[in-house]
C-alpha cells in the first residue's frame, strides 16, 4: 500500500518557488522627480511563509520605506527582511514601495515555512 503523506511532508512540498515577486511602475506618482515602483510578493502556497529575506545588494531609494515594509538586515550581504519577519499567509500578497530612477532588481533569497 502506498504511504499517505505526514504533515510533516507535506509541508516540505511548499518551497520559496511558491513565492512570486512582480514589480510595476506606479501610474503618475514620483518622489523627487523619481518613479515610484511596488514591488509585491505573492505566497502561491499552501502554507504560512514567514522570515521572508531578499537580495537587494545596491538598493536605492529617494522614498523613505517603513522598516516593517523592507529592513536591512545585513549591508555587506545585501540582504533585507520583508514584513518585519512577519507571516505571509497562503495565497496573500505583501507589498512595499520605493522611488528610483529604474526598477531594482530583488530576488528572493529565504523563508521559514510554517504549515498547520
Amino acid at each position: 500500500l502506498p504511504s499517505l503523506p505526514t504533515r510533516r511532508s507535506s509541508h516540505l512540498q511548499c518551497t520559496l518557488r511558491n513565492m512570486t515577486m512582480k514589480q510595476v511602475k506606479v501610474a503618475h506618482e514620483y518622489v523627487k522627480n523619481k518613479p515610484v515602483w511596488k514591488v509585491t510578493i505573492t505566497n502561491k502556497c499552501y502554507c504560512t511563509q514567514l522570515d521572508v529575506k531578499i537580495s537587494c545588494s545596491g538598493f536605492k531609494t529617494v522614498k523613505p520605506l517603513h522598516p516593517s515594509s523592507m529592513k536591512m538586515i545585513s549591508r555587506t550581504k545585501g540582504l533585507a527582511l520583508l514584513n518585519g519577519g512577519h507571516p505571509i499567509y497562503p495565497y496573500s500578497s505583501f507589498s512595499f514601495t520605493y522611488a528610483w530612477s529604474l526598477p531594482f532588481r530583488f530576488s528572493l533569497v529565504s523563508s521559514q515555512i510554517a504549515c498547520s
